[in-house]
C-alpha cells in the first residue's frame, strides 16, 4: 500500500463536502472509497465491492472487523492465517530496522521530555550529566531517531561518553542516514564494549552470530553481557535464536523467547503466535498476534502522516489518517481519533462518528468511555436520546468504581431519569464514592447538596419544621402569660 500525503488531504476534502471518488483505478483509490462510504454509513454492499478491489488492504480490514466482532466469519483458521502473514511481514521489517518503528504517541498525554527536547540537547552538548542521561533514555525507548543526532553522538563519544559508541554502531549497522557498514559498526561497538555499554555488546553479538562470522560461542558471551543491563528486549530474542537455531537447545530458547515477549519485543510476539498456529490453536493465535496489527506498515505510514498533520494543525487530514489506520487494525489510532473529535469541530456529522468510535472501543474491551456513551444517549448526540440507555451505561461505569459513573447514576435516581426516582438510592450511590486526594472536595459538596436537597428544600420537612417552630414560640408565650 503506497500512502501519499496529497491523497489523504484529497480524501479529507471529499469527506468534508460529501463527495466520492467517481471511478477508482488503483487499489488505494478503492480502499479510500470503501473507507469514505463506511464512515458515512452508506450502502454496505457497494462498500464491500470496493473493498474486494482494494488489494492487500482487504486482508487488514477483514481481520480488524472480525476481531472487533463487527463482521461474522466462518473459520478461525482463515483469520489466523491472515494474522500470521501480516505479523510475519511486521516482524521481518522490525528485525531489518527496529528504529523505523517508533512507540505509539498518545494525544491525551503530553510527553514532557519530547516537548523539552531542544533544551535537553543543548544541555547534553554542554555535558550536563542529567541531560545526557535523559537523551540516552529517549534513544533506549526509541522515542527519538538516532540518525537525527549523529553529530551530537560523535561529539559525546569524543568527550568520553561511552554509551554514544553503541548508538553510532547502530547507525552504521542499520544505515540510519549513512551508508551501511558492518565494519564501521563493529569498530564503534568494540569501543563501547570496552566500557561495558550494553548496546555495543548486543551489536557485537548480532554481528558474530551472522553468517559471515558464525562465532556462536563469542556471540553468546556478548549477549549475556548485554542481557545483564536489562534494558534491551532484543538481546533476549537474539539468545532465543542462538539457542534454538544454532546451539540446538530449544528448551533454553523458549525461556528467552518468553522473556523477550514479556518485554514487548515484536518478533518474539510473532514467534509465540506462530507456535500456536502450527499447533492449530487458531483462537490463541488470533489473541496473541492481535497487538501486532498496530505495527503493520500501512498503519505506521498513516500514523506518521497523522502526526505530521497534527504538528501543522491540519486537524481534518489528521483525523482521516487516524481513522484509516483504525480501519486497518490500529487501536492506538482509535483513541487518538476520539481525542481529535472531542477537541475540534471538523464535520457536520462528527457526533455520529464519535459515538460510533466510542461503541467500537467498547466492543474491543476498552471501557474508559462508558460515561461518554451515556452522555451521548442522555443528550441525544450522535444517537437517538434515551435516558434508559444512558442510565445503563452510567450504571456499567459505576460497577467499575468510576467516580463520574457513580455520580451520574446518583443524579439519574435523584431526578427519576431512565429509572424510578429514589432519593435513598441516590444517596446510597454517593456513599460508594471512595475518598482520595482528587475527589474529596467533590464528595464534600455532594453531601452538602444532598442534605440541603432533602432537609431544607423538601416542602414537607420544611412545612413541618416551620409549624413546629410556630407552635414552640406560641407555647413559650403562653407560659410567660401564666
Amino acid at each position: 500500500m503506497f500512502i501519499k500525503e496529497a491523497d489523504v488531504e484529497a480524501v479529507s476534502e471529499r469527506i468534508k463536502h460529501g463527495r466520492d471518488i467517481e471511478e477508482p483505478t488503483t487499489p488505494m483509490e478503492y480502499f479510500y472509497r470503501y473507507f469514505t462510504s463506511s464512515l458515512r454509513g452508506d450502502d454496505r454492499l457497494s462498500g464491500l465491492m470496493d473493498l474486494v478491489c482494494s488489494g492487500n488492504a482487504k486482508k487488514y480490514v477483514y481481520v480488524t472487523n472480525v476481531i472487533s466482532s463487527s463482521w461474522l466469519h466462518d473459520k478461525d483458521s482463515k483469520v489466523a492465517e491472515y494474522m500470521v502473514r501480516i505479523s510475519s511481514l511486521c516482524a521481518d521489517e522490525y528485525l531489518a530496522n527496529p528504529y523505523d518503528i517508533c512507540p505509539k504517541i498518545d494525544y491525551y498525554k503530553k510527553d514532557m521530555l519530547l516537548e523539552n527536547l531542544n533544551h535537553i540537547l543543548i544541555l547534553a552538548k554542554a555535558m550536563d550529566k542529567k541531560s545526557i542521561m535523559l537523551f540516552f533514555n529517549l534513544l533506549d525507548s526509541k522515542r527519538i531517531y538516532p540518525g537525527d543526532y549523529i553529530d551530537l553522538l560523535k561529539y559525546l563519544s569524543k568527550n568520553n561518553i561511552h554509551r554514544a559508541f553503541g548508538y553510532l554502531g547502530e547507525i552504521y549497522y542499520y544505515g540510519l542516514e549513512v551508508q551501511k557498514s558492518a565494519d564501521k559498526a563493529m569498530d564503534m561497538y568494540l569501543k563501547g564494549k570496552a566500557f561495558g555499554d550494553p548496546v555495543s555488546c548486543n551489536g557485537i553479538g548480532r554481528i558474530l552470530m551472522s553468517s559471515e562470522y558464525e562465532d556462536y560461542g563469542s556471540a553468546k558471551n556478548h549477549f549475556d553481557l548485554a542481557s545483564m543491563s536489562g534494558i534491551l528486549n532484543e538481546t533476549e530474542y537474539r539468545l532465543y535464536e542462538l539457542y534454538t537455531n544454532h546451539l540446538m537447545m530449544p528448551d533454553y530458547g523458549k525461556f528467552y523467547l518468553t522473556k523477550s515477549m514479556s518485554m514487548g519485543f515484536l518478533p518474539a510476539i510473532y514467534k509465540d503466535g506462530l507456535g500456536y498456529f502450527e499447533k492449530k490453536d487458531y483462537a490463541s493465535t488470533i489473541i496473541r498476534l492481535e497487538p501486532i496489527l498496530d505495527y503493520s506498515r500501512p498503519v505506521i505510514d498513516f500514523q506518521n502522516l497523522a502526526h505530521r498533520f497534527l504538528k501543522n494543525k491540519k486537524y481534518l487530514p489528521c483525523l482521516v489518517a487516524l481513522l484509516a489506520s483504525v480501519e486497518l487494525g490500529s487501536r492506538s489510532s482509535l483513541d487518538n481519533a476520539i481525542y481529535i473529535l472531542e477537541n475540534h469541530n471538523l464535520l457536520e456529522d462528527q457526533d455520529k462518528i464519535l459515538f460510533g468510535l466510542y461503541m467500537r472501543q467498547m466492543r474491543e474491551g476498552v471501557n474508559k468511555n462508558l460515561n461518554r456513551i451515556g452522555d451521548c444517549y442522555f443528550y441525544g448526540r450522535g444517537v437517538e436520546q434515551s435516558y434508559v440507555d444512558a442510565f445503563s451505561y452510567y450504571l456499567s461505569s459505576s460497577v467499575l468504581r468510576n467516580t463520574e459513573g457513580i455520580v451520574s447514576v446518583a443524579y439519574m435516581y435523584e431526578k427519576g431519569l431512565g429509572v424510578e426516582k429514589s432519593l435513598w438510592k441516590s444517596f446510597s450511590y454517593i456513599r460508594q464514592i471512595e475518598v482520595d486526594d482528587k475527589n474529596y472536595l467533590l464528595l464534600f459538596y455532594l453531601y452538602i447538596f444532598f442534605f440541603a436537597k432533602v432537609f431544607l428544600f423538601n416542602k414537607y420537612i420544611l412545612g413541618f419544621t416551620i409549624t413546629s417552630l410556630v407552635i414552640f414560640q406560641v407555647g413559650r408565650k403562653y407560659k410567660k402569660t401564666e
